[in-house]
């Protein structure tokens, strides 16, 4: 088998954000339970997991996401760092996470470790503008939400990658013009990697939360209006890769005269290659399941 990914969430349901399209909450976050202890997988099925993936002549990443927010439950992290060296070797690997915890500096020891010692290479910050004030709307309503130039100087401090994955939904980045003040922002502030993609839903029939199936639905951009801002990415910038899932990167030429990379990706779509798997999942809080879909059990390897 040859996938491109491996992942895997790390932990349980809690988290500190409050997205209201959720994806987690609509493919089943199950139930939050006492402490980190309560999540710990299945370590030998972890391993088994671990040998398929490394298998892999495609396999680039592993990557350490969360149904909930993973920096809740850091032990775990640094547990199935460990893990990644023992049981295989990952060119590359990288922490999904809404960034909350890390600006706070209340893991500060923990991300220089995870970095120096662990394996770590890549933050992935979930976004949904470039400001403030509009992801403190979607992510904590009422509480401040960090500053998100400061958090990827101090990431980048510390030695990390960083990786923007801003979320496309209506009345936020959702036109060409903001696409722009994306890329602008993601460019002053040294960003390594830029990933845009719409806010999607599973299969109604399958989905476990209907009010957020309904909101993400309604706040989904139209087609005609998406294809436009994908259109001017592909117009101003040059097309560097493509990967067998679909997503593309281009390279777009900034007013200083380099470039700015960008990902036009998405969320739940399964690869249409007949030989290559988008990703080999590690589902810890059900005994260990092996398997390379989100949101379709019966993809199952074991």
């Amino acid at each position: 088998m040859r996938f491109n990914h491996f992942t895997f969430t790390v932990g349980g349901p809690a988290c500190d954000a409050n997205c209201p399209f959720c994806v987690s909450k609509m493919t089943g976050r199950g139930d939050c339970v006492g402490s980190w202890q309560d999540f710990e997988p299945a370590w030998n099925r972890f391993a088994v997991a671990c040998g398929i993936a490394k298998k892999s002549p495609e396999l680039t990443t592993a990557l350490l996401s969360g149904k909930g927010e993973p920096t809740l439950y850091h032990p775990l992290i640094t547990a199935y760092l460990k893990g990644l060296k023992e049981y295989g070797e990952f060119p590359i690997v990288e922490l999904q996470s809404n960034g909350m915890l890390m600006a706070s500096g209340k893991i500060d020891e923990q991300l220089r470790m995870w970095y120096l010692h662990e394996g770590l290479q890549t933050i992935a910050l979930s976004v949904v503008h470039y400001d403030q004030d509009r992801n403190r709307e979607i992510y904590c309503h009422e509480r401040e939400h960090y500053n998100l130039s400061e958090l990827i100087k101090k990431l980048h401090g510390i030695g990390y990658s960083v990786r923007l994955c801003v979320m496309l939904l209506k009345g936020y980045i959702d036109s060409s013009d903001e696409v722009l003040h994306m890329l602008e922002f993601a460019h002053e502030n040294e960003v390594e990697q830029l990933t845009l993609r719409s806010i999607t839903v599973p299969e109604q029939n399958g989905c476990k939360d209907d009010e957020v199936f309904q909101w993400t639905m309604s706040h989904q951009i139209p087609e005609d209006q998406l294809e436009k801002m994908f259109k001017f990415i592909k117009v101003s910038g040059t097309k560097l890769m493509e990967l067998s899932f679909g997503a593309v990167v281009y390279g777009i030429r900034m007013d200083d005269g380099k470039e700015q990379n960008v990902c036009l990706s998405n969320c739940l779509t399964e690869t249409d290659s007949e030989k290559t798997i988008r990703q080999l999942i590690f589902f810890p809080e059900d005994r260990g399941r092996i398997g390379y879909s989100w949101q379709h059990e019966a993809a199952t390897i074991m």
